[in-house]
C-alpha cells in the first residue's frame, strides 16, 4: 500500500463509483476547486491500483470562518479494500498537507456512515444530521490541527 497525489482527474472514477453510483455525469464527483493550487489530491494504490482516494482544499467553515480553514471532499475507498487502512493513510495525508500549508482547522461534510472513521481521527460533530444531494444523511465535522498528534 503506497500513498501519493495524484491528478483530480484520476480520482473521479472512483469517487463516482464510490459516492454517487447512480450518477451517469461527473456532476459531485468534480469539484471546481480541484484544480486550485493549494487544492491535493491523494490516493492509496495497491498492487498498482487505485483503491482510495481523498481531496483537501482551502475553504472557509460554514459555521464560523477563520483564517486557517481547510475542507476534506470526496473521500473514497473502493469495496473490498475498507478497514484495511488506506482511508486513515488517506486522512493522514491530507491533514498533513493543510499542518504544512498553516492549516489550523479542517472540515467535512461527513456522511453518517463515515462520522465513526472521523470520530477516531478526534473529528468533532458540529451539527445536526443534514440531506445532501440524493437525500444522503450528512453531519458537519471539523478538527482543530492544534489537538493533532
Amino acid at each position: 500500500m503506497r500513498v501519493q497525489l495524484i491528478s483530480p482527474r484520476d480520482a473521479v472514477n472512483l469517487r463516482r463509483h464510490v459516492l454517487r453510483p447512480e450518477a451517469t455525469t461527473d456532476d459531485g464527483v468534480v469539484y471546481a476547486e480541484d484544480d486550485e493550487a493549494s487544492t491535493a489530491t491523494y490516493g492509496c494504490l495497491v498492487d498498482d491500483v487505485l483503491v482510495s482516494v481523498g481531496t483537501i482544499m482551502e475553504a472557509d467553515h460554514p459555521l464560523n470562518p477563520a483564517a486557517g480553514d481547510w475542507r476534506i471532499r470526496g473521500m473514497a475507498t473502493a469495496d473490498g479494500y475498507r478497514s484495511r487502512g488506506c482511508g486513515q493513510s488517506i486522512l493522514e495525508a491530507l491533514l498533513r498537507h493543510a499542518t504544512t500549508r498553516g492549516g489550523r482547522r479542517v472540515w467535512c461534510n461527513a456522511r453518517a456512515d463515515a462520522v465513526a472513521f472521523y470520530a477516531r481521527a478526534g473529528f468533532e460533530t458540529q451539527s445536526d444530521m443534514f440531506l445532501t444531494a440524493g437525500d444522503r444523511p450528512h453531519y458537519l465535522m471539523d478538527l482543530h490541527l492544534s489537538d493533532v498528534s
